[in-house]
């Protein structure tokens, strides 16, 4: 996913943190605003981007630096650098979507809720610079020849991770196989237990289905 403008920070702050909107809003220009950091350290220094935009567009600057950070903690392969397409009509492209200003600041410091907004913001835009994640999805249908009753059962396989490896929680995660206690007999060249029946496999990237494959056996 893109990282974040105004209103998707808004609706997922909403969701994920339970912050209102006002809220969302004040906290975010707490960020912007900065922490003071010492003057020796140059006084005060802003923590995220602007947070009024309508933009998807990331610096070449925060590009680079997302991507060295995926490299060095995760691998060369689950690096995607890319930039996003804002489709927002009369968007302000010369504007930046809502970054740290830092990519390297995994953590601050501050109020509670400054830091769940910065750790929701980071995360988002490290997710939106890594590779999609493939899900192998296949579903089994089985009719007897001898019951009304029709039996079905889904799976789910993570072929390739991508940016599920990142440092964030997932309703599914890793491998779900047929369902306890269920055990499916393969016999013979495809024929599943004596009945006519129907395997169905997609693969998905990011929640997106991109090969869809459907066979009788």
């Amino acid at each position: 996913q893109p990282p974040y403008t105004t209103s998707t920070l808004q609706q997922d702050a909403y969701k994920k943190l339970g912050f209102q909107s006002a809220r969302i809003m004040k906290v975010a220009q707490e960020l912007y605003e900065g922490i003071n950091i010492g003057h020796e350290n140059g006084g005060t220094r802003g923590l995220i981007t602007y947070m009024r935009t309508d933009s998807t567009n990331l610096s070449g600057l925060a590009i680079n630096t997302a991507k060295e950070y995926i490299t060095e903690n995760y691998g060369e392969n689950y690096s995607h650098p890319r930039q996003y397409k804002t489709h927002s009509k009369g968007a302000q492209e010369a504007h930046e979507a809502i970054r740290p200003t830092f990519i390297s600041n995994t953590e601050i410091t501050g109020t509670a809720q400054e830091q769940k907004l910065y750790n929701l913001i980071w995360k988002r835009t490290i997710a939106s610079q890594m590779t999609e994640a493939a899900v192998l999805n296949t579903s089994i249908k089985v009719q007897s020849d001898r019951r009304s009753e029709k039996f079905a059962v889904q799976a789910s396989r993570v072929i390739f991770d991508g940016f599920l490896k990142g440092p964030w929680k997932f309703a599914e995660r890793g491998t779900r196989l047929f369902g306890r206690g269920i055990e499916i007999e393969l016999r013979g060249s495809g024929e599943l237990c004596g009945t006519g029946n129907a395997v169905q496999t997609s693969v998905y990237q990011q929640g997106k289905r991109e090969v869809g494959i459907r066979r009788r056996i």
